[in-house]
């Protein structure tokens, strides 16, 4: 059953976890093009700081999916190789984690770093061993439609983002599944609160960024009339950085603000961002 979402901000006290997830913050990290597409890097938030990482290009076949783990090594997926990809803190020589993967898309680690990848062939999100190669044979989940992106919460509650027009707010047969219009992304900030990006792609200036508390039972729309809207990400003090295709920029909503600005344009065909985790 799809549920209904009423329009406030905080969840129930009831609800409310007292938990909190690490810091998410600079060095910003954004996956973008298609065969010979790469990672920018943003080092602080003076735009000027933002370029390609590494120098070169054209190791990369449509990466995707990006995330950030305690260590602050960055994973990559890359859709058109199967493959998920490894960069030390510090680096710019990535390790090859595993290969074999079926048209992955995301990837989100939870509080213990164990590592997650969404396949889009198979419509599910495998848990991945980067130590032994390996890629579980048992489904962490399995869904109806393609996942567009996932993150754990608080206490690794879980929020998934699909192409059927829904958002899955925890695990299995008890996760609360609520309608949303085309969601395209989805982040966390460091309470556990949720931001998803959506769009109608029949729609011109449809596309909207949502919070939702941390059991996703309550929302807000925080701004609308965007064009192609895609990753998104939230620093430590709560400002929002998107993707905005159409423009080929990362937008920036300030904490409080309703309305977005251009934070860094010249990013080809750009796809998901993360924050660096602390």
């Amino acid at each position: 059953m799809v549920a209904t979402i009423s329009s406030c901000g905080d969840a129930p006290s009831s609800f409310l976890r007292e938990g909190r997830l690490p810091i998410y913050n600079f060095p910003l990290y954004s996956t973008y093009g298609l065969s010979g597409g790469g990672v920018f890097r943003c080092e602080t938030r003076d735009y000027s700081t933002c370029a390609r990482f590494p120098t070169s290009t054209s190791v990369f076949d449509n990466p995707l999916g990006i995330a950030s783990d305690n260590f602050k090594n960055i994973w990559v997926v890359e859709k058109g190789t199967g493959r998920l990809l490894r960069f030390r803190e510090g680096s710019t020589d990535f390790t090859v984690c595993v290969t074999g993967l079926q048209s992955p898309s995301a990837v989100a680690l939870d509080s213990s770093n164990q590592i997650y990848v969404s396949q889009d062939t198979p419509k599910n999100i495998v848990q991945v061993d980067c130590d032994q190669h390996q890629i579980s044979s048992t489904p962490f989940q399995t869904f109806n439609a393609i996942v567009t992106g996932f993150v754990f919460g608080v206490d690794d509650f879980l929020a998934v983002t699909l192409a059927d027009s829904t958002v899955h707010f925890g695990k299995g047969a008890g996760a609360l599944v609520s309608a949303i219009t085309n969601p395209t992304n989805v982040s966390v900030d460091s309470s556990g609160r949720f931001y998803i990006t959506e769009e109608d792609p029949a729609v011109s200036d449809s596309g909207k960024v949502y919070r939702y508390s941390q059991d996703g039972t309550t929302r807000e729309q925080i701004v609308g009339k965007l064009n192609g809207v895609g990753g998104i990400a939230v620093d430590a003090g709560e400002d929002i950085y998107f993707i905005e295709q159409s423009t080929n920029s990362v937008q920036l909503i300030r904490n409080g603000n309703t309305t977005s600005q251009s934070y860094f344009t010249g990013i080809p065909s750009p796809a998901y961002i993360v924050m660096t985790r602390y």
